[in-house]
């Protein structure tokens, strides 16, 4: 007699999952405590700080964007919790609306994904259908940050400069992938599209020279992390390589998606051994020695 085993993953997820928006700014646009409470924690500022707060405009299109958007997020929550297996977030995501000091969208503690509607008006209006698209990939960018953080917590333990840059790779790279728009991804014949290649091209010697000056000098200073993964997108040279590198290896696929996941740490220079370009790749081979 032959036996069929079928296996199931299961999560510790709630479909039910409430996102719950908080204004953090008054009638003049100036930040309320809460949202300095953030700003104060984000950046490891003291009592003594002194921050150029004004009365600022606020661009009322991107706060209505994110309330319109709330509903669409709901129904993604299983798509971007699928690649995780056994971890927990809060009943409660916080969506923290704030106007200046800050990104245009990052995560506070393990429950709370925040925007600065400053940052996010350098996009143009909100309701416009691109930024309408662009509210939906910085949601999930910042929701797999928070999926990431719980998951690693207990299998990801940084103690030198190298796991941090290998971290950071991992986890932004992670975050971008979840940021590009079409016109980055593979189609479905595997066709990598111009201007992937042209921004690979100019990225991929940069990741390579940090690479290797980081792996010789295992105690280099935070200056090495300059536009690693912030500053304009196409500039990243850590974080978006990894994420078109990433789109490469699972094809959207969530299953591929965890199986990357699972390498932690490892996860960076195995995609950077399979997708750099000659002679990167056997550069990097050489100064890993």
């Amino acid at each position: 007699m032959k036996f069929i085993v079928t296996c199931f993953f299961i999560s510790s997820f709630s479909l039910a999952q409430e996102l719950h928006p908080i204004i953090a700014f008054d009638s003049l646009g100036y930040p309320t405590k809460i949202w300095m409470d953030i700003i104060y924690k984000r950046y490891n500022y003291n009592d003594s700080t002194t921050l150029n707060i004004i009365s600022s405009t606020k661009d009322s299109s991107w706060i209505k964007n994110i309330y319109q958007a709330i509903p669409r997020w709901k129904k993604i929550l299983p798509k971007l919790q699928k690649p995780f297996f056994n971890v927990s977030l809060s009943d409660t995501i916080y969506i923290v609306i704030g106007n200046q000091l800050a990104d245009d969208a990052f995560t506070h503690g393990n429950n709370t994904i925040c925007f600065d509607i400053q940052q996010l008006s350098e996009y143009g209006k909100g309701e416009s259908e691109e930024n309408k698209e662009r509210i939906d990939r910085i949601f999930s960018h910042e929701y797999i940050h928070l999926l990431h953080k719980s998951w690693r917590k207990d299998k990801i333990i940084i103690t030198t400069q190298w796991e941090k840059i290998l971290l950071e790779c991992v986890n932004e790279g992670l975050g971008n992938y979840y940021s590009l728009s079409q016109k980055w991804k593979i189609d479905t014949q595997g066709k990598i599209p111009e201007i992937t290649k042209n921004t690979l091209k100019k990225l991929e010697p940069i990741f390579v020279e940090k690479f290797c000056f980081a792996f010789h000098h295992q105690n280099f200073d935070d200056s090495l992390f300059n536009k690693l993964s912030k500053g304009k997108f196409e500039e990243k040279w850590g974080a978006l390589p990894v994420a078109l590198w990433l789109d490469r290896e699972t094809h959207s696929d969530s299953q591929l998606l965890r199986q990357w996941i699972e390498k932690g740490l490892d996860g960076v220079l195995y995609l950077a051994d399979k997708y750099l370009e000659e002679p990167y790749r056997s550069k990097l081979r050489e100064c890993r020695k």
